[in-house]
């Protein structure tokens, strides 16, 4: 298309068919078409466009957070939902033991852990924009004998504020034992933690790698008092409060389970522990529970059942849709499999395999400035 044609193209329609068009078409193009007219560039740019943008996107996208078996250097590397294919590598040659946090509006929060220093980036994967880098600096409990023995993160939107926060779970130890965890919350806009007097009403669980953000709430697995694997912990972002949603016992009875979203739903990928070991088996098949109801503990049901899987596999990843499970495989390959088919597919994409994590986000003109 010639430069004549793209600013006649500008005037050839009605402008809110003009918007109903763009307001549907992939982030790389609108990217592409602010610079086609002046009246284009002021839509694209808009709060109202980007937000109905969001709301019409359909496009379910992948970030694989992975180290480089070389050099041990973090790539997150975007991949095609449709071919599974590397479509992009961004690079963060800093960051040196990373975890991705969760997802929000096209929004991915990764922190770094460099000893007890710890940094949160956030980026826009389908905008490749960056923000700069929020400090999180030790936890000072100013008691002898007191440390923050872990740190755990939960990313989200609170549209009460139209901000997005960052929930920070410091885990206290003393000489005498667990202490209560101290909850502390910062804004992308007033990026500076405030203590709260919350009460976290349960253990999350160290081992679950797959953190999941559904309804406005931040979700983890979670141990009892007893010590038991048998929680979703849940923090309401706009209200700040907690909320325990129990999980049948004979779903982790022997199993290790990673939480995910199917369908809208909380989601549970189970697979079975090792005998005498806390560490995970060598999978050869997986389970996927669903609840229909998101919140009663009767209405898990079992949506699917994988394998046997040949060939080593390990840590289940992720769910995208309602279609594909993917895993990691011993020797840090991305491998897939098609839920309908029982199809494996192994993607030729590599990474040291107890860091490799991936994230599903969907595609937005969210800035993060």
């Amino acid at each position: 298309m010639t430069r004549t044609m793209e600013m006649m193209s500008c005037k050839l329609l009605p402008g809110d068919l003009e918007i109903e068009i763009l307001s549907r078409l992939p982030v790389k193009s609108l990217l592409r078409f602010k610079c086609v007219c002046k009246s284009w560039y002021v839509s694209i740019k808009s709060p109202r466009f980007i937000n109905k943008h969001l709301r019409l996107s359909q496009n379910s996208c992948l970030l694989l957070l992975r180290a480089r078996r070389d050099t041990h250097k973090y790539l997150a590397t975007l991949l095609s939902s449709e071919t599974i294919g590397v479509s992009a590598d961004m690079e963060f040659p800093n960051l040196r033991s990373a975890k991705i946090i969760g997802s929000c509006n096209g929004l991915v929060s990764i922190c770094d852990y460099i000893y007890d220093y710890r940094t949160i980036h956030i980026l826009n994967p389908a905008t490749r924009e960056v923000i700069k880098p929020i400090p999180v600096p030790p936890y000072e409990t100013g008691q002898p004998h007191v440390s923050s023995e872990t740190t755990f993160f939960a990313f989200g939107f609170d549209p009460k504020i139209n901000d997005y926060k960052l929930v920070r779970i410091n885990r206290l130890v003393a000489e005498s034992g667990e202490l209560p965890s101290v909850v502390q919350i910062c804004t992308l806009r007033s990026p500076s933690w405030r203590d709260t007097e919350l009460v976290v009403p349960a253990h999350i669980s160290a081992y679950a790698q797959i953190n999941t953000y559904i309804n406005g709430t931040f979700n983890w697995l979670a141990r009892d008092s007893e010590g038991s694997i048998n929680t979703i912990l849940s923090f309401h972002m706009s209200d700040e409060v907690f909320e325990t949603i129990k999980i049948p016992d004979f779903l982790l009875k022997n199993h290790w389970g990673q939480l995910a979203v199917l369908n809208g739903s909380f989601a549970l990928i189970r697979y079975p522990k090792r005998g005498g070991s806390r560490e995970p088996i060598t999978a050869k098949y997986y389970e996927i529970w669903a609840t229909n109801q998101s919140r009663l503990e009767e209405a898990w049901v079992r949506k699917v059942a994988v394998g046997p899987i040949a060939g080593v596999v390990e840590t289940p990843l992720a769910i995208l849709g309602i279609d594909v499970l993917f895993l990691v495989s011993r020797g840090g390959e991305l491998i897939s499999c098609d839920l309908r088919t029982q199809e494996i597919r192994n993607h030729q994409v590599y990474g040291v395999e107890q860091w490799m994590q991936l994230g599903i986000y969907s595609e937005s003109l969210i800035s993060v400035e």
